[in-house]
């Protein structure tokens, strides 16, 4: 593997077409899961074929319902080479799982769609 800083062009063509998606200067996907406990096992699972590149190009955001994988080497603050090549690692266990990645949106992965509840907006009422 090589240490290639990659641009952002080739960085996203590179990791397209494996449900990855280029953003913010890292590659990132975002896996569906059922459960903590699968969660965890793919983390731990993808920090495993990552080997010894895990701690210096690998985040993880392990959740209930969804682990985001996020590529970037920490020595170059970029995608390079090695990023695309463990994304490509991850997938592949990821598939080995009977599941499918998904390019994030961003910062946690998940589609923007409506939540109820919480605390309601304030309103005016003019006389």
């Amino acid at each position: 593997m090589d240490d290639l800083v990659l641009s952002r062009k080739e960085a996203s063509e590179a990791v397209q077409d494996c449900g990855w998606r280029f953003l913010l200067g890292t590659v990132r996907t975002s896996v569906p899961v059922d459960s903590s406990a699968r969660a965890v096992a793919l983390a731990a699972d993808a920090v495993a074929v990552c080997g010894d590149h895990a701690d210096g190009h690998l985040r993880i955001d392990v959740r209930p319902d969804r682990v985001v994988f996020t590529l970037q080497s920490v020595d170059r603050a970029a995608v390079t080479a090695r990023d695309v090549e463990l994304a490509r690692r991850i997938s592949a266990v990821v598939a080995a799982a009977g599941l499918r990645g998904r390019p994030a949106l961003g910062p946690g992965a998940a589609a923007a769609r409506p939540r109820l509840g919480g605390l309601a907006e304030p309103s005016v009422t003019v006389a």
